[in-house]
């Protein structure tokens, strides 16, 4: 009886092998077969490494003009990053008075009713533009944004011919012209004063 467990043992071992044999040589035979062949990788190719800004050539580039100009900067300096403030939203509807147009590069700036304190602009691009209007700074003593109840005075600057216009008067769309903390202001129509 264990001889003739032996004997399975073994042709089973003999014929395990045969068949391993017979797989090898089928794969050797079919190289596309993945099963069992190892496939020789090609050679690394150098990528060839960009240069370090440190390392291009000493020619002096002329840098590409941008669409507003960094040295000279907006029109209107505004205050910005108090506690509080609120948004003005100026639509592509917004109506204003007369023949009017804004156009791209155009500002349209908030002030306090004594229009000595910029508290909030914004570049008029064509689109829809919301404006943040700041309110006053609690950690200055000086007054240097909105106050609650302050009415919103805007101006808007025509950069096309370098003039800045007064507005007189303002239709809301939303909420009433008077400053509040976290307000939401839509601005329906723009009258112009000094068209």
């Amino acid at each position: 009886m264990f001889y003739l467990r032996l004997l399975i043992v073994v042709v089973f071992v003999i014929s395990f092998t045969a068949a391993c044999a017979e797989t090898n040589r089928a794969t050797t035979d079919a190289p596309d077969s993945p099963v069992g062949t190892i496939e020789q990788l090609p050679e690394p190719t150098e990528v060839p490494r960009q240069p370090d800004v440190q390392e291009e050539s000493d020619e002096t580039t002329t840098p590409q003009p941008t669409a507003i100009d960094s040295a000279s900067g907006p029109y209107f300096d505004c205050t910005v990053n108090a506690e509080e403030n609120a948004v003005i939203a100026v639509t592509i509807d917004t109506l204003i008075s007369g023949d009017f147009l804004l156009e791209s590069g155009d500002e349209i700036a908030v002030f306090n009713p004594d229009g000595d304190i910029c508290a909030g602009m914004e570049v008029w691009t064509g689109q829809n533009i919301v404006i943040t209007a700041w309110g006053d700074d609690s950690q200055t003593d000086e007054i240097d944004g909105l106050v609650t109840g302050d009415p919103l005075h805007f101006r808007i600057w025509d950069d096309s011919l370098q003039t800045e216009y007064q507005v007189s008067d303002v239709n809301y769309e939303m909420g009433d012209g008077l400053f509040v903390k976290d307000g939401i202001y839509i601005v329906g129509a723009l009258t112009i004063e000094n068209q």
